[in-house]
């Protein structure tokens, strides 16, 4: 059994770095910039235009902190005409500009030219410009196509200034225009045509980021700058109280129903308990959520329960407690259970309709045994094999109406923490919430095997 369980570890590894690495590049894919988000939350911080120098020190030292300066995995595929270092370049507006540059142009030495030129033309223009003069240099760090430019580059000749500055000026758009000339005069778009791998070794973002996540550094939220593991380790105890305590209730409440579904005996109970459950199965769980809420928690019908929340914390034993958060919770639990009880007891009843035509059904009964032992001593046991499949796939299911629960009924756990991260776009949080639901489907599916390994000992796998 203890090889046997390595070795399915052993297999779900690459499973697991799979959908880790999935889950890094959707990260940098929606990712913003995090450097540039610190500054701008930062009270102590002077705004750029006051204290430039100690702006850019500060904003370079967090890109180092965030990683925002390394390559983003162990290879790259890149352009010919692309640099090695683009990805040190900042902000990222620039760092786009120049990438395109180097595609549409091809020579890397006469696009970082032009750039400088620019880079010089545009910190000129903040120190004796209009603010509309500075935007409009500004928008030619997204300008590429050569019309474009040299329109561009012909307006700023026009512009006045007084004698002291406009000398500088007239010089600056000169050489910005010689610069131009080149990189257009000697393009190589062929280039830009021809990828390559750059391999990056351990020295990238993904490297230290699992690294970091392994020693448990799982990032900083955006929106408040709390670690993340702070926010998880205050969501996820009450998410797995939530998850647990309603799949106890859903197979206490299933399992014996389906069961009797499945006999022949009182014919009229069972059409109306399956009508029932079909009914219920056709609500979806929001909707049936809230008509939990209209009836059982509003003013209009029976305003037995609270709606919203899971109760004060209050300094009492632990029976107050108890007692306190079931109460709070009831119409969250029933909208569970009632949601998933006619999946489960539908799927044990279809299964144990089939084992009760087996044979050692039959030689049971020849034999005189009472029909509740036959059932449950040998019945239901055979039924659990094929029920394991069906509650590896349910289990995560259930995770997933969890979090929607939280969500109506204003439940401080991950539900409502996946829900106000993707509000405000706080990546760092919904990735390792992605990353938690994916480790959760790969233990259960390691747990199924586990059971039917226990199950039925018979089984062996390759």
């Amino acid at each position: 059994m203890f090889l046997y369980l390595i070795k399915r570890i052993l297999l779900i590894i690459p499973t697991a770095f799979i959908i880790v690495v999935l889950a890094f590049f959707w990260g940098e894919l929606s990712n913003s910039d995090q450097a540039m988000m610190d500054l701008e939350m930062d009270e102590n911080m002077p705004y750029r235009e006051i204290d430039p120098q100690r702006y850019q020190q500060a904003y370079h030292q967090l890109r180092v902190k965030y990683l925002l300066d390394f390559p983003p995995f162990y290879f790259s595929l890149k352009a010919l005409s692309e640099p090695d270092t683009l990805n040190r370049i900042y902000p990222v507006i620039h760092r786009d500009f120049l990438r395109q540059m180097a595609l549409e142009y091809g020579r890397w030495d006469n696009v970082s030219d032009y750039y400088l030129a620019l880079v010089d033309l545009w910190k000129t223009t903040q120190m004796s410009a209009s603010i509309t003069q500075v935007s409009k240099v500004e928008s030619m760090f997204q300008i590429t196509q050569p019309g474009s430019i040299e329109k561009n580059i012909n307006e700023l000749a026009t512009w006045q200034f007084p004698s002291f500055f406009s000398d500088q000026w007239q010089i600056q758009v000169t050489l910005l225009r010689e610069k131009f000339e080149l990189l257009y005069s000697q393009q190589t778009i062929w280039s830009s045509m021809v990828p390559i791998v750059k391999f990056n070794g351990p020295d990238n973002k993904f490297h230290r980021w699992m690294i970091q996540l392994l020693s448990g550094d799982l990032g900083i939220s955006h929106r408040d700058r709390e670690p993340v593991i702070q926010k998880i380790l205050k969501a996820l105890p009450i998410t797995l109280g939530l998850t647990f305590t309603a799949m106890l209730l859903i197979f206490a409440i299933a399992i014996p129903l389906g069961v009797f579904l499945s006999g022949n005996s009182y014919p009229v109970t069972r059409n109306t308990l399956m009508n029932m459950l079909l009914g219920i199965d056709a609500i979806p769980l929001f909707l049936l959520s809230l008509l939990l809420i209209i009836f059982f928690a509003g003013n209009d019908f029976f305003n037995l329960f609270p709606a919203f929340g899971i109760g004060p914390n209050i300094s009492a034993s632990w029976w107050e407690i108890f007692s306190i958060r079931i109460y709070y919770l009831f119409l969250p639990l029933a909208a569970l259970t009632l949601a998933s009880i006619p999946f489960i007891a539908r799927q044990l009843q279809i299964t144990m309709e089939q084992v009760r035509k087996k044979d050692f059904i039959t030689t049971a009964r020849v034999k005189g045994m009472k029909e509740r032992a036959i059932i449950w001593r040998h019945g239901f046991p055979n039924a659990l094999f094929p029920m394991v499949t069906i509650m590896a796939d349910f289990l995560p299911g259930t995770i997933g109406g969890v979090l929607v629960i939280e969500v109506i009924f204003s439940i401080h756990g991950m539900g409502k923490l996946m829900r106000d991260s993707v509000l405000s776009q706080d990546y760092p949080v919904i990735l390792i919430i992605i990353l938690l639901v994916a480790l959760v489907k790969l233990i259960v599916n390691i747990l199924a095997d586990i059971a039917y390994y226990w199950i039925d000992p018979r089984v062996r796998f390759g």
